[in-house]
């Protein structure tokens, strides 16, 4: 696709696809983001967009963009909830070591507790930032899959480390 049929796209399309990713995100950052790094990807991949469907089509990426932001925030927040950022501020040396020790402990516990495939996923997903789509594609399972290992990986880690 040339790069003056991308600019009309664009230029026809942008104010409808952040309209829709703000009904998703209800933030006016995180949906200027989520359309931009729609569109990069569209040049990254050189896709061929249809006249007739794009509207459609554009409508369809923001969506799945957007559910994966929302994914994303909500395994945030799960993870700000077994580590709060708060106490980020307050850690002198004994704080910091013990927090070291307990990463430690949860390494070793993925790495003799939990399948290669559900490591796998979670380096995928922690690590490499990956959605579960990307995931799913890479590893040629389903998005519920992919689901099913991270939340039963999470919930082990939990009853595994949960303070008495």
């Amino acid at each position: 696709m040339t790069k003056d049929k991308y600019e009309l796209l664009f230029r026809e399309h942008y104010r409808a696809m952040y309209r829709y990713a703000f009904t998703l995100l209800h933030d006016a950052d995180d949906a200027r983001d989520a359309v931009s790094e729609v569109w990069t990807r569209l040049l990254q991949t050189d896709a061929e967009v249809r006249v007739d469907t794009a509207e459609a089509y554009l409508k369809r990426l923001v969506h799945n963009h957007c559910v994966n932001v929302l994914e994303h925030k909500k395994v945030e927040l799960k993870a700000q909830k077994i580590l709060p950022q708060e106490m980020e501020r307050t850690l002198n040396d004994d704080d910091v070591r013990e927090r070291e020790r307990r990463w430690n402990d949860v390494e070793q516990f993925i790495s003799s507790q939990l399948s290669p495939k559900t490591q796998e996923i979670l380096r995928l997903r922690y690590r490499d930032e990956l959605s579960y789509k990307e995931m799913a594609e890479r590893l040629d399972i389903s998005t519920s899959a992919i689901n099913k290992h991270i939340t039963q990986a999470l919930t082990r880690l939990r009853d595994a480390f949960r303070k008495t």
